[in-house]
């Protein structure tokens, strides 16, 4: 029999662009969905989903459908995590039986800012090595080893793509991490679970943290806080309750800015996202351990 060559490796600054094209591919569906909606004279069709502050939007639906099919016609073979759709496995296997890599795709990150009329909302996607087959050996959290990503704002008109080097679009700044060296001196963005306990306890210990920080900021968007932390206007970030799909294209970008990212666990077990300059997300991932929240 003859044997199938390895895959090749795919640049990081490739799969980057491949990236930005696909957020681009959504945020013209969402155009086209709010278009439509004011041609019609009634609103955006939506629907909550775990709580009154979680919502899904004919647009998420519409930016999803966009970035699949802009994936699916650029990288075949490739897995997608998808936040409205679930999982989608790879159409065409490597030598290993599973595809290669992963896509992380959140249509509308921030969807409650974008109901509300707010520009603070973002196209999420992010990719990673697919992980190992958790029977045999447990990989990384999902998200953790994003190795390229792109965040597009359209309210803003910035989108940022990072791979191996940062690859700034439109009229984005420069992504580089403040020079923020200790934990006091930080501005962090924060975020909190969906339900109202969960929030009130995150709350209460968030309201603990500042003795230990400069101050704090609530967006209400993990894309958009990961890109402010990768541009230097905020030295670090943490949040509870973020999914995969929130946080891969971030946390590359925070990277490819000279950053550090990646999933923390508290004294209670709970999964924490965290980025920030090298001495903010020490100090915050120190502070997360001890946290019972």
């Amino acid at each position: 029999m003859t044997q199938r060559p390895a895959s090749r490796p795919v640049p990081a600054d490739e799969l980057a662009r491949i990236a930005a094209d696909a957020a681009h591919a959504g945020a013209r569906a969402i155009d086209a969905e709010l278009a439509a909606a004011r041609a019609a004279g009634h609103a955006l069709d939506r629907r909550t989903k775990s709580g009154p502050a979680d919502f899904v939007t004919a647009a998420d639906l519409a930016s999803e459908r966009a970035i699949l099919a802009a994936l699916g016609a650029a990288r075949p073979a490739d897995d997608v995590l998808a936040e409205e759709s679930g999982d989608h496995p790879g159409g065409r296997a490597d030598d290993t039986g599973r595809a290669p890599l992963r896509w992380l795709v959140d249509p509308i990150d921030g969807t409650l800012n974008f109901v509300h009329g707010r520009a603070d909302f973002a196209i999420s996607i992010g990719v990673e090595p697919v992980p190992p087959d958790s029977t045999t050996r447990p990989g990384p959290p999902a998200g953790q080893d994003a190795i390229a990503g792109a965040v597009l704002q359209p309210g803003l008109g910035r989108l940022f793509a990072a791979g191996a080097t940062p690859l700034a679009e439109l009229n984005a700044a420069p992504l580089q991490v403040s020079k923020c060296e200790r934990l006091a001196d930080a501005l962090v963005g924060v975020g909190y679970p969906q339900g109202r306990p969960a929030r009130l306890r995150a709350h209460t210990w968030l309201g603990s943290l500042l003795s230990s920080l400069r101050d704090y900021r609530r967006i209400g968007s993990a894309a958009c806080d990961l890109v402010n932390v990768a541009t230097g206007v905020q030295d670090g970030y943490l949040a509870f309750g973020v999914k995969p799909w929130d946080i891969g294209a971030g946390f590359a970008l925070v990277r490819a800015a000279g950053g550090e990212a990646g999933w923390a666990a508290t004294a209670s077990g709970r999964d924490v996202a965290v980025a920030g300059t090298a001495a903010v997300y020490a100090g915050l991932v120190e502070l997360v351990a001890e946290c019972e929240v």
